[in-house]
């Protein structure tokens, strides 16, 4: 493999975006497994490196090739997944709504635990930062993500590496020692090509970053504040100076003239803006602190992080520069919702999550809700929906990606189907519902119109009553990849849901509350394909064994599987030593009928086991498989 081939390879790769899958994985495993293991061909490939130009690939191949290499140097499979996905990344940011931060794919996810792995490998294997040297002058990141960093003096020869020298975008999550380690990186490289540094919730050794930050030469300065300190101001005529136009702001945006008689109190029916005009401001930053940022100018965008609320309104945001709010959560209790005007205004276009509780909403309100053009989440908690008198038109919204709905009355179900038809990014559906009226008017059909579920990754489906004789409603979900299914329903409910619908798609599993019996008889049988299994809340099963939920002829390709209470029979054990994959086991209660031996056949290949109870004739159990038990409430008896 001389480098010219290896270029052209990836390039081929590049062109023609074959998918990622083990097969491509597998065939960039071979090329660089005949590199590295070949003294020649490595050090042409070195040399090569060092005269290309732009060698920009797209970022999952560039994944793939880090997460062999680490593979090919023994790095755990923990470390590689965490290398190879921006999962963690999206998991610290995606609550916080950062404007600045468009999380996807391209970015590359790097944490303290990942550097010490680095160093570590490096320490007992000299190659290996020579090998990571020349992967990044081929394989480029223009976004890393350096989340929990610690920068120690140890750790110098890492920021070394030519990963940063192509970067025009990184992004620090809670990093401590911030300036020492923008420090290191000004002196060991040439900072021209990082037009961007974000900073989230990062640790300074210094008293005043906002000094140390405005000397920063970048294009975009992006610096969001950790909570530090705390000021609580109890209505607009205390407020400071600092943030006096929040106040006015807010109003001016939410409750004007236009929408005065249309947000009104719901026992009184009287305008919430005459009713309740104090808002209370929290501010989580100390009075000192905030007067540094008078100075701050761009290319420096500060962000303080504020709550302000009555008893009618809860507003959660960031303040930019003092004056501009940011990544809005509101929040909504007991009002009567008819209409709502100026959704093109600053604040509702800067609106990112909308909670609304016990409260009464028109559809005409709905419809404009679909208009705030930075929306993503949307959750209603026992609500009422009623008809208008108006005409309503829904307009296509492509930002909401979520929507709750919990324990809330549909009276015209063909409109809640429209709103919710309309929503074309929505990706998760959190429904819960306490009767079956509520349940009906989401499954069932109205004339040719019904809820378009096929486009969902993850439905949350818990249902608080007996709805058994309904579930012949639930429809079939192909693309559907995660699934939280909870019910008081009697036997029977697990079988109609699961067994005649078709889950294709599905990987994860969690089912909550269910009462099993003889009925469910082979209910998930043809979910070879699920990876992620979990019974939990007191799951309970009678009349049939666990196994018999399942074909136990067929192969399953569970990693991970949570059982609730049952009976170990020979039957769960044969049922078990046939899911090779299994990794983790979650046991709700295991008892003294278990044998020593039977425990070592089936735990043989799991790596992770807890225990929520136990009862043990012998310590050997325990001494046998520490190494791999975690064990919640353990008793040991003689």
């Amino acid at each position: 493999m001389n480098p010219i081939k290896h270029h052209l390879i990836f390039k081929i790769l590049s062109i023609f975006m074959f998918k990622k899958s083990k097969s491509l994985e597998k065939f960039i495993s071979i090329i660089w497994t005949s590199i590295l293991f070949n003294p020649i061909s490595f050090k042409k490939l070195r040399h090569f490196s060092e005269n290309i130009y732009e060698p920009h690939f797209p970022s999952y191949i560039s994944k793939i090739v880090i997460v062999v290499i680490f593979r090919l140097f023994r790095i755990s499979k923990y470390i590689r997944d965490k290398i190879g996905s921006v999962s963690r990344a999206e998991e610290c940011t995606n609550y916080m709504h950062l404007e600045f931060i468009d999380m996807n794919e391209n970015y590359l996810y790097i944490d303290n635990e990942i550097v010490n792995v680095i160093l570590s490998v490096h320490k007992n294997t000299k190659i290996f930062l020579e090998v990571l040297n020349t992967i990044f002058v081929f394989h480029n990141f223009k976004r890393l993500f350096l989340c929990q960093v610690t920068y120690e003096c140890g750790q110098k020869i890492f920021y070394s590496l030519s990963l940063f020298k192509c970067i025009n975008e990184l992004s620090l999550f809670r990093c401590s020692k911030i300036d020492l380690l923008i420090r290191e990186i000004y002196e060991t490289l040439d900072l021209e090509c990082i037009s961007m540094l974000n900073i989230i919730e990062g640790k300074f050794t210094i008293e005043n970053e906002i000094t140390f930050l405005k000397d920063l030469k970048f294009e975009s300065l992006n610096y969001v504040a950790q909570d530090f300190g705390f000021i609580s101001l109890n209505g607009h005529e205390d407020y400071i100076p600092l943030v006096k136009d929040i106040y006015s702001r807010f109003f001016d945006d939410i409750f004007n003239c236009e929408n005065i008689s249309n947000i009104l109190v719901c026992k009184t029916l009287k305008p919430v803006y005459d009713t309740d005009k104090l808002l209370s401001l929290d501010l989580y930053q100390q009075t000192s602190w905030l007067e540094n940022l008078r100075s701050v100018k761009l290319p420096l965008r500060t962000y303080v992080r504020g709550v302000m609320r009555n008893r009618y309104t809860m507003l959660d945001f960031h303040i930019l520069n003092l004056y501009r709010l940011r990544s809005i959560k509101l929040q909504f209790y007991d009002l009567y919702f008819k209409d709502f005007c100026s959704y093109t205004s600053e604040t509702c276009c800067n609106i990112r999550e909308i909670e609304i509780q016990h409260s009464t909403i028109f559809f005409l309100f709905l419809s404009k809700i679909l208009k705030f053009p930075s929306l993503t989440s949307l959750s209603f908690f026992e609500c009422k929906f009623l008809a208008s008198t108006e005409e309503i038109i829904f307009d296509e919204n492509i930002t909401i990606k979520t929507l709750t709905l919990g324990a809330s009355s549909i009276l015209e179900k063909h409109l809640f189907y429209d709103f919710f038809n309309k929503m074309k990014a929505i990706k998760t559906f959190n429904f819960h519902s306490r009767s079956a009226v509520e349940m009906i008017s989401i499954l069932s059909e109205y004339g040719d119109i019904f809820m378009n579920l096929l486009g969902l990754d993850c439905l949350e489906f818990l249902l608080y009553n007996s709805f058994c004789d309904t579930m012949h409603l639930f429809p079939s979900l192909p693309n559907l990849q995660k699934f939280y299914f909870g019910s008081d329903s009697s036997s029977g409910t697990l079988y109609k849901v699961f067994h005649n619908n078709d889950f294709s798609g599905l990987r994860v599993l969690r089912i909550i509350r269910a009462n099993i019996g003889a009925a469910d008889k082979n209910s998930l049988e043809k979910f070879t394909h699920l990876q992620s299994l979990i019974f939990c809340n007191n799951s309970y099963i009678s009349e049939i064994s666990f196994s018999e939920l399942f074909n136990t002829t067929d192969l399953y390709s569970l990693e991970e599987l949570g059982i609730p209470k049952i009976e170990f029979t020979h039957l769960e054990f044969i049922f078990f030593s046939k899911l090779k994959s299994l990794k983790k086991l979650y046991i709700e209660v295991l008892t003294n009928k278990i044998t020593i031996m039977c425990l070592l056949k089936v735990f043989n290949t799991i790596k992770i086991i807890e225990i929520k109870q136990g009862l043990y004739k012998s310590h050997q159990i325990f001494e046998i498989l520490s190494s791999r038990l975690k064990v919640e409430n353990m008793c040991l008896y003689h």
